[in-house]
């Protein structure tokens, strides 16, 4: 009897075992997917900073019309940077999330091989 009792103990704990394994799996997945995202749209973010350092007074300098001899840059354009910032962080988002979609597919389909 005592012997049975002892089996189903540890039937059940490697059962246990089992499920906290792929949970922990589960887990590790989601934040290497967070990861994958967030450096990828730091890293775009830093890159379009370094390659654009003025986007929105080239934006706006470019659809000035040819015949004004300065472009006329609004005064909070001009002593504000955080359109420039957003703009940087925006253009991160956007290139991290079909990034973000790309490799939740690839697990998704390798975690369906397995």
């Amino acid at each position: 009897m005592i012997e049975t009792i002892r089996g189903i103990v540890e039937t059940e704990q490697a059962e246990s075992d089992r499920a906290t394994e792929s949970a922990a799996q589960k887990r590790q997945q989601r934040l290497e997917l967070l990861i994958a995202v967030v450096s990828t749209g730091l890293a775009v973010s830093g890159i379009s900073s370094q390659v654009t350092s003025e986007p929105v007074k080239t934006i706006i300098t470019k659809n000035q019309p040819s015949d004004s001899p300065e472009a006329v840059i609004p005064i909070y354009l001009s002593y504000y940077n955080f359109l420039d910032v957003l703009f940087h962080i925006i253009v991160g988002v956007l290139i991290a999330l079909p990034v973000g979609l790309i490799v939740w597919w690839m697990q998704k389909r390798s975690n369906r091989t397995r």
